[in-house]
């Protein structure tokens, strides 16, 4: 395998020598061109040990021994930081969302991936995604964010995980994903996968959300719902116009989970679905949409119904006496 090294950094890194390497973190980056690429990497201060073009060209821009700016503030497995003890990859892609990387990169970036492997004897559990390690940054509001999202969906895993590089998701978890049978087990499992969940309980929270958001979007895997887009009504002793000024989407129903039961003590329905539960705030009703659009999600839009006011008198009491 030729690598080429005419395009090696001079900034964006820090010298190191004898550091661990334990994790291989795979990226993609869009530009116009491969130079354009690596303008851009100059530009936002940050830098990555490869990037491969999309003729399979390797091209180094950090040498390995070297910490590469490629991994932000990130999380995996218990170790926080990873830019000290990982290597970076950068597959080049004009636009990601739509186009699918190439065999001959992909093919160099599984060949570079099992040499990397080998050399620093790096666990298939720790060859992962950016958007697998981005942390999660607390947003009011919002609950949890996920910062990156590369590789996109496009990005071959599964060709990956055929050449012994990278760790599938067990099925499991898509399983307690689609039905949410227990939101403790389904934290429990995504937390010994490797991914940064702070309290393992049963709490639909932002943060689990966030990490079922970067799942269902790397594995392109899509859940059947319908969900009903809407602003919350006042209630008596509620007045103005604040309350009504954000929007939500609640999911309505879906085709694989249990539905609800009627409590034979209790006289009201009960349901072992925890999506029933999980009602998600947008400041207006276009973003409410596209997020619906960007799942998969069939959705209807709920009106709100102002009430009208009728003027009435005091002489309004006396109209139409009941006899």
């Amino acid at each position: 395998m030729k690598i080429r090294r005419k395009n090696l950094f001079t900034n964006y890194f820090i010298e190191s020598e004898n550091r661990q390497i334990d994790f291989l973190i795979l990226h993609n980056i869009a530009a116009e061109n491969l130079e354009k690429a690596i303008d851009l990497l100059k530009l936002h201060e940050v830098s990555a040990h490869y990037v491969i073009d999309i003729n399979g060209d390797v091209h180094q821009l950090v040498e390995e021994k070297n910490i590469a700016f490629h991994a932000g503030t990130s999380y995996w497995r218990g170790v926080e930081g990873l830019n000290k003890n990982s290597i970076g990859i950068e597959f080049f892609n004009p636009d990601p969302d739509n186009l699918d990387f190439t065999d001959q990169q992909l093919e160099a970036g599984i060949k570079l991936s099992k040499d990397i492997k080998k050399r620093y004897n790096i666990k298939n559990c720790n060859i992962v995604g950016h958007l697998d390690v981005a942390f999660f940054s607390e947003i009011e509001n919002f609950g949890y964010l996920g910062r990156k999202k590369d590789p996109s969906y496009r990005f071959d895993w599964q060709r990956f995980y055929d050449n012994n590089l990278g760790e599938k998701l067990n099925y499991k978890i898509f399983d307690l994903i689609s039905s949410l049978s227990s939101v403790e087990r389904l934290k429990e499992g995504l937390a010994n996968y490797g991914y940064k969940i702070n309290k393992i309980d049963d709490n639909f929270d932002g943060q689990l959300q966030s990490v079922i958001d970067i799942i269902r979007y790397k594995y392109n895997f899509k859940l059947k719902m319908k969900v009903e887009i809407f602003q919350d009504t006042k209630n008596a002793m509620q007045s103005g116009f604040k309350k009504r000024e954000c929007w939500f989407l609640k999911i309505v129903s879906e085709n694989n989970l249990k539905r609800s039961d009627k409590s034979s003590l209790q006289g009201w329905n009960s349901s072992d679905n925890m999506y029933d539960q999980l009602k998600i705030k947008f400041y207006n009703r276009e973003d409410a949409i596209k997020y619906a659009n960007d799942n998969g999600y069939e959705y209807v839009i709920r009106e709100s119904k102002c009430s009208k006011v009728r003027k009435k008198s005091y002489q309004s009491n006396f109209t139409n006496p009941i006899l």
